[in-house]
């Protein structure tokens, strides 16, 4: 019977291995039958689908309770600048970090350039932030003029990765 249960899982995620609810849904269904490893496999697919819908949030935070695992990324959180803003040479970048856990997480922020934004330029390395940090603009390089791209990537000790960026607008303010 579990195997059959197993396999109408498969069955429905090849039909729609798209859908962040149907991942979700999977998910739970996985929990529920003990296959906690799949079952986190599918939850973190679902968020990297959809993070924001509260369905699949549901889903992953049934799973983590059910199977005892962390599947939920970290938090983060822009402080200043917000997205848009001028920013000039002094300006420092504040934000956020938080995650389910408690735990510090490892945060890597970088620049991205590139017409396509296709190059990354490496900026400074965190290996254990918990809360709000303050990254000076030495650390920064905001000496290039135009729309610039900074992306935080954060990774909690279970290794889930949550990354988000902020456009800002480099000149006088």
């Amino acid at each position: 019977m579990a195997q059959e249960a197993t396999q109408a899982i498969e069955k429905a995620l090849q039909l729609d291995s798209q859908n962040p609810r149907g991942r979700g849904l999977a998910a739970c269904l996985l929990a529920d039958k003990g296959l906690c490893e799949r079952a986190g496999a599918e939850a973190r697919a679902a968020l990297d689908r959809d993070s924001s819908d509260p369905w699949v949030r549901w889903a992953v935070l049934l799973v983590s309770q059910k199977c005892n695992m962390d599947v939920v990324p970290p938090v983060i959180r822009f402080i200043s600048p917000q997205e848009g803003d001028t920013i000039d040479t002094r300006t420092e970048l504040v934000l956020s970090v938080t995650d389910n856990s408690g735990l510090p997480c490892r945060v890597v922020v970088n620049r991205v350039v590139g017409v396509q934004g296709n190059r990354v330029r490496r900026l400074k390395e965190i290996a254990r932030l918990k809360g709000e940090v303050t990254i000076l603009p030495r650390d920064l390089d905001w000496s290039a003029r135009g729309e610039q791209t900074i992306e935080v990537i954060a990774t909690d000790q279970s290794r889930n990765t949550a990354t988000a960026r902020l456009k800002v607008q480099a000149g006088r303010r």
